[in-house]
């Protein structure tokens, strides 16, 4: 009697749980819970990346502070300063027509570099952003099984900033918080049609605090 009783006390209090999860949820199927989940560990993994990166650029970085003093304090003040844990590119980033003429003359890309938490923290050092065309190659021969040599990638457009360049190429406004780069595309890209290819552009940063390297990639799409 006393199973059959607290069987029925967990049934009834697992029984709204259950009820209101799927009022909650609002998944149409298990397909698109299963995407919900994907996302949400991929948005995971990213913050870890950033986390760690953060930590790899604190231990590389000259703790000089910790040296020529005593004590917890300074390693604390150390530990709690923001470090660029990464890059990326904002929602912004574009091909642009400058001219409203047939093609395409240029890319507006807007850099944010983050710290450990996904935050925006100024940097200082070099930035090299490139366009770049990949050329579609075939895939492996069913008949001889033969595999087609990969093609380098075209650079359609490439800027280098220095120290001083990138300081000038801070913004913040109504558009956010980034670097912006403007490259520029002689002749115009597309101005006899698509290109053939996939479009990507390529951002790289030597942090010069740290010494790291970060890297971030951007598939762009031609076309309205």
């Amino acid at each position: 009697m006393r199973v059959v009783c607290t069987l029925g006390l967990v049934f009834l209090v697992l029984l709204p749980v259950g009820g209101c999860s799927r009022k909650v949820g609002g998944f149409k199927n298990k397909q698109q819970e299963l995407e919900y989940r994907i996302d949400e560990l991929e948005a995971a993994n990213r913050r870890l990346d950033a986390e760690r990166g953060e930590l790899a650029a604190k231990v590389g970085e000259l703790t000089f502070a910790l040296d020529a003093a005593t004590g917890t304090s300074s390693g604390a003040v150390v530990a709690a300063l923001p470090r660029c844990a990464g890059i990326t590119f904002d929602r912004l980033t574009a091909l642009v027509d400058r001219d409203d003429q047939l093609g395409i003359e240029g890319v507006d890309a807007y850099i944010r570099p983050v710290d450990g938490r996904r935050r925006f923290v100024q940097v200082a050092g070099t930035m090299r952003v490139q366009l770049l065309l990949h050329s579609p190659v075939s895939g492996t021969s069913e008949v001889s099984g033969s595999t087609s040599e990969s093609v380098p990638p075209r650079v359609l457009a490439e800027v280098t900033l220095d120290p001083y360049g990138l300081r000038e190429a801070f913004r913040s406004g109504l558009t956010g918080t980034h670097y912006a780069v403007r490259l520029g595309l002689t002749p115009a890209l597309g101005g006899s049609g698509e290109p053939e290819g996939i479009l990507e552009l390529v951002a790289q940063f030597d942090d010069a605090v740290t010494g790291l390297r970060h890297l971030a990639t951007k598939r762009l799409d031609f076309g309205p």
